[in-house]
């Protein structure tokens, strides 16, 4: 399974991590003459690699929609953190 995580840093820009090579499109309806948006490698927002999700994951409990918040009483705990279950066979 391929992990794709958006990442907003902390200067308020948007990174998108991938395992393995997409293509990654935005589309913004606020901008007409420039709607869709496709991000890549070059442009430096778009980062392919294992290595570089796993990095960016860490050990950390991955949140869901019903876990225990501070916001909220959830219905579960936090998940346990993202491992990649398939290898790329070349």
């Amino acid at each position: 399974m391929n992990r794709v995580c958006i990442c907003i840093a902390e200067d308020g820009g948007l990174r998108i991590y991938s395992d393995e090579l997409i293509e990654c499109f935005i589309v913004s309806d606020v901008c007409n003459a420039d709607r869709v948006y496709q991000l890549d490698s070059q442009n430096g927002n778009l980062h392919i690699g294992v290595k570089e999700v796993t990095a960016l994951l860490g050990d950390r409990p991955v949140g869901h929609m019903n876990d225990d918040s501070l916001l909220g009483g959830g219905y579960t705990s936090k998940r346990p953190p993202s491992t990649r279950k398939l290898e790329v066979v070349k």
